[in-house]
């Protein structure tokens, strides 16, 4: 089973904020999120490992489709964890075929692992300036940690022209806050 743990026509549930999250014994889901349909049955021939993806999986598929209204010519995806790769390995299919991936990494491990892993996208490091990877209209994809958000949004503005910005990490000034 899988609770989605927002609920667009409720604040009083907010999973893990004013609701007790999941990480306890026994979870009370109030009616209103079982009737808001935010309770959902997992196949039962889905493995693990595949389970642990629904939540990362649906963060990124949200953002990206956030993302496709605008249409971009290139995302940038600043972060190379799980969510970070996701998102470059999705945003083909629910962008456009032909957006271009630049995913900036910290490291050179992982810059390996993408180009390994994501021929379709661009790997660079976090020092290099995005201006030569990224053109057209930009979109940019923030999937670090949050005290690293202000600093990705300001390197990526020192450099490009950004036209949308949506931040998977949440803004510490306002919790909660993820979509700008």
């Amino acid at each position: 089973m899988v609770v989605n743990p927002t609920h667009p026509g409720d604040p009083s549930f907010l999973l893990g904020h004013n609701v007790p999250g999941l990480f306890q014994q026994r979870v009370l889901i109030g009616a209103s999120a079982v009737r808001g349909g935010l309770v959902s049955h997992l196949p039962e021939d889905l493995p693990a490992a595949r389970a642990t993806l629904v939540e990362p999986y649906a963060v990124v598929r949200y953002a990206l489709s956030c993302l496709a209204a605008s249409a971009p010519d290139t995302l940038v995806v600043h972060g190379d964890g799980l969510t970070g790769n996701l998102a470059a390995l999705l945003a083909p299919r629910f962008l456009l075929p032909t957006v271009r991936v630049v995913v900036v990494h910290r490291g050179e491990a992982g810059l390996r692992w993408t180009r390994a892993h994501l021929p379709h996208a661009v790997g660079v490091l976090d020092t290099e300036p995005l201006d030569r990877h990224a053109g057209g209209a930009v979109a940019l994809l923030v999937t670090i940690h949050r005290g690293g958000t202000v600093p990705a949004v300001e390197a990526a503005l020192g450099s490009l022209v950004v036209r949308l910005v949506i931040d998977l990490g949440g803004d510490p000034a306002r919790p909660g806050a993820g979509l700008r």
